[in-house]
C-alpha cells in the first residue's frame, strides 16, 4: 500500500484546520454604559449608507421573547433600555458596525449591548448601578452575554469576544465621592466583565477593553462637576491597564445640553472605536497597518 497519498492528505487537512477553526468563529463585541452608550443620535441624520439593515452586523435582541440575534438596523433593535421605534435614537453601534466591516472584512459583527440613561458605577440612591458588588447591571449584561453566547453555539459557531466598549462616567462626574472612587471601581467592573467572558468562553486575552473618556466638555454650563477627575482616571486605568486602549472624546460635538453627543460625532466615535479595536487584534487588517500612524488621533494604544 502506498502510503504517499495517504501522508499528503493528512497533511492537507492539518494545513486547512485552522482555517476551518477560523471559519467557524464568532466575533462578538459588548456595548455598554449609560445615556452616550445608548446614543442620542437621531436615526433621520445618520448618512443614508447607514439607515436601513447592515447586513455584516447581527445585534442580540434581549428586548423580544425569547431573544434572539437579528440584523442590525438603526431604529428597530439597536437600543437596549428604550423603545428604538418610538424614540428614533441611534448610538456609536452603527458607526462602530460599519467601520469594523470595512476594517475587517469577511468577519461579520455580533454586538451586545446594554447601557442604561443615567446609570452610575457607583451608588446613587434610587438608581441602577455598574459595581459589580451590587449585582444589577453587571450581572444583567452578564446574563444577556451567556444567552447570547450559548445561542452562537446552538448555531455552530464558536463564539470569541473581541471586544468590550465601556462609555460611562458621566453621572459619576456629578460626585466628588464617586469620581473620587471611580477608579477602583472601573477595575472591579472590568475584571467582572472578563471572568464572566472567560467563563463563556474559554479565552480572556482575545478580549479589548476600549475605554471612552467622557468628554471633556460635559456640564461645562455648570462648572463642568468632577469631569476632570474622572478623564484623568480613564486615562490613568487605560495606561496602567493591559489590553486597554483609550479613546477620547475630545474635539467631538456635543448637543445643547452639554452632556451627549451629536449624531455625527457618534457615527465618528464609531469608527474612532472599530480602528482601535482593529488595530488591537492586529490581523486581517484592511487600510490598516501598525507601522502607520493613528487615523485618528484620539486613539491612544497601551
Amino acid at each position: 500500500m502506498n502510503a504517499l497519498p495517504t501522508l499528503a492528505l493528512i497533511l492537507s487537512m492539518t494545513a486547512l484546520a485552522p482555517r476551518l477553526a477560523a471559519q467557524q468563529e464568532a466575533d462578538v463585541y459588548v456595548l455598554a454604559g449609560q445615556s452616550n452608550a445608548e446614543g442620542t443620535g437621531r436615526v433621520g441624520l445618520l448618512p443614508a449608507d447607514l439607515r436601513g439593515p447592515l447586513p455584516s452586523a447581527r445585534i442580540w435582541n434581549h428586548r423580544v421573547s425569547p431573544a434572539r440575534w437579528e440584523t442590525l438596523e438603526a431604529g428597530v433593535n439597536n437600543l437596549s433600555s428604550t423603545d428604538p421605534v418610538a424614540s428614533g435614537r441611534c448610538g456609536l453601534e452603527i458607526g462602530l458596525a460599519a467601520a469594523l466591516e470595512a476594517h475587517l472584512p469577511d468577519r461579520p459583527v455580533h454586538l451586545v449591548k446594554l447601557a442604561v440613561d443615567g446609570s452610575p458605577l457607583g451608588p446613587v440612591p434610587g438608581m441602577l448601578r455598574w459595581e459589580p458588588a451590587a449585582r444589577q447591571l453587571t450581572a444583567l449584561l452578564a446574563s444577556h452575554l451567556r444567552a447570547a453566547l450559548d445561542a452562537l453555539r446552538d448555531d455552530g459557531l464558536v463564539p470569541v469576544v473581541r471586544g468590550v466598549i465601556w462609555y460611562q462616567g458621566e453621572t459619576d462626574a456629578t460626585s466628588a465621592t464617586l469620581a473620587a472612587d471611580y477608579g477602583w471601581r472601573l477595575g472591579a467592573l472590568r475584571g467582572a466583565l472578563l471572568d464572566e467572558i472567560e467563563l463563556g468562553t474559554g479565552r480572556r486575552a482575545a478580549t479589548t477593553w476600549v475605554e471612552v473618556a467622557i468628554h471633556p466638555d460635559t456640564f461645562a454650563p455648570l462648572g463642568g462637576g468632577h469631569v476632570d477627575l474622572v478623564r484623568a482616571t480613564q486615562r490613568t486605568f487605560a495606561a496602567a491597564t493591559p489590553g486597554c486602549v483609550l479613546v477620547d472624546t475630545a474635539g467631538l460635538k456635543l448637543l445643547a445640553d452639554s452632556t451627549h453627543l451629536d449624531t455625527a460625532s457618534l457615527v465618528q466615535l464609531g469608527g474612532t472605536v472599530a480602528e482601535a479595536l482593529a488595530r488591537a487584534r492586529g490581523d486581517g487588517l484592511r487600510l490598516l497597518d501598525s507601522s502607520l500612524p493613528l487615523l485618528d488621533p484620539r486613539i491612544s494604544l497601551r
